[in-house]
């Protein structure tokens, strides 16, 4: 299905920011193009520069442990929030 491009706006509009957490690779991830409609269609209103948390660039591996270190995780969401506000 399409990307909802107006319910995008509509939410970065309502918060002046925007976080995009997806477990893809930030260059190959769905969140490139949710950046771009975040720019295009919202950058007047942000009062930050939108954050992306997403996987590190490897291949996911297969033992537990190590797919958990490359992909991200709840502390990495805070961890973009809080550079977001500044602190």
């Amino acid at each position: 299905s399409p990307l909802d491009r107006a319910g995008i706006a509509a939410s970065v509009r309502k918060t002046h920011r925007a976080i995009i957490v997806e477990e893809a690779e930030a260059p190959v991830g769905v969140g490139a193009e949710v950046m771009a409609i975040i720019n295009e269609a919202c950058f007047f209103e942000l009062d930050a520069a939108p954050q992306r948390v997403s996987a590190v660039n490897v291949p996911i591996p297969y033992n537990h442990t190590l797919e958990k270190a490359a992909i991200p995780n709840p502390d990495d969401v805070v961890a973009a929030a809080r550079k977001m506000v500044g602190q």
